[in-house]
């Protein structure tokens, strides 16, 4: 039987000095080429099933953004019980789906992390956001699998008494808004962790929806399989908005595609005519 999924949060990983070499030896073993072997993407299945669940559960969600003050606690508990139990349903689905993989890599790993974002950065690489601890790590000793992720985000977004940490890789000026809890002492943003390398932000999210991820790959081995950028502890971005920005955040996410699309489109075309124009050339001469 698989253990329960170990949550650890970001303000805990450097709350002692146990905890900080936890870290630093999590990052020495984390180096790309480091693992025994190449790690197979498996987890893109069950990121998607969340991306889907979470579009078709929004539009009965409580909005506590939209609520009346004198009932603006009421209706934030009310939107954290909703998203538990949305996602505790998508538990049961992803568990019963055969053609969701089991194992979120191949071969399984006993550590899987997740670093929560607000947004993408503007480079579109992930390898471009701030360095941060992780948000999340997962364990299984029997091998992280897609119940474990699933659990572990519905637990630290909505699980009782959650005061999830979304780190920024926006200014802090974009977040003075009430909504927004400060991660800190005395009123002032918190940084998201020790060290000088360690200069992400991170706020105290009340209405967080997961609107998108992403993460880095190692590119493909011979038989075409997406391979894991690092072979012994992989991570991947998550990125939240608030609820009431949930649906900007969508049709953002829709312009982007569409946009990339059409230069795809472009490109292959062009690719398709130098042949062409190439061998016309070549008749001339």
């Amino acid at each position: 039987m698989s253990n329960p999924s170990d949550l650890e949060t970001a303000q805990e990983l450097h709350q002692t000095t146990t905890k900080e070499s936890e870290e630093e030896d999590f990052h020495n073993q984390n180096a790309p080429g480091s693992g025994p072997q190449p790690l197979i993407e498996k987890w893109l299945p069950t990121l998607t099933a969340l991306d889907k669940a979470t579009e078709q559960a929004f539009p009965s969600s409580p909005q506590p953004d939209r609520a009346d003050p004198k009932i603006i606690n009421f209706t934030r508990a009310a939107f954290r019980l909703y998203w538990h139990v949305a996602l505790t349903r998508l538990l049961d689905d992803i568990a019963a789906d055969e053609s969701i993989p089991h194992h979120v890599t191949s071969p399984s790993v006993n550590t899987f992390v997740v670093k929560i974002f607000d947004r993408p950065h503007q480079g579109c690489c992930p390898c471009s956001l701030p360095f941060v601890p992780p948000s999340i790590v997962v364990r299984n000793e029997e091998g992280v699998n897609k119940v474990d992720l699933v659990r572990a985000v519905r637990d630290y977004l909505y699980g009782e008494g959650a005061r999830p940490v979304v780190y920024l890789e926006g200014d802090e000026e974009d977040y003075e808004d009430e909504d927004w809890e400060e991660n800190g002492e005395d009123g002032d943003m918190g940084e998201g962790g020790d060290g000088d390398e360690d200069d992400g932000w991170g706020v105290k999210m009340r209405t967080p929806l997961v609107y998108t991820w992403d993460w880095m790959s190692g590119g493909r081995n011979e038989d075409g399989d997406p391979l894991s950028y690092y072979t012994e502890v992989p991570q991947v971005f998550i990125y939240c908005c608030r609820a009431a920005e949930f649906e900007r955040k969508q049709e953002e996410l829709e312009r982007e595609r569409k946009k990339r699309q059409e230069e795809r489109q472009k490109w292959e075309e062009k690719q398709k005519r130098e042949p062409e124009e190439s061998e016309g050339d070549k008749s001339k001469l």
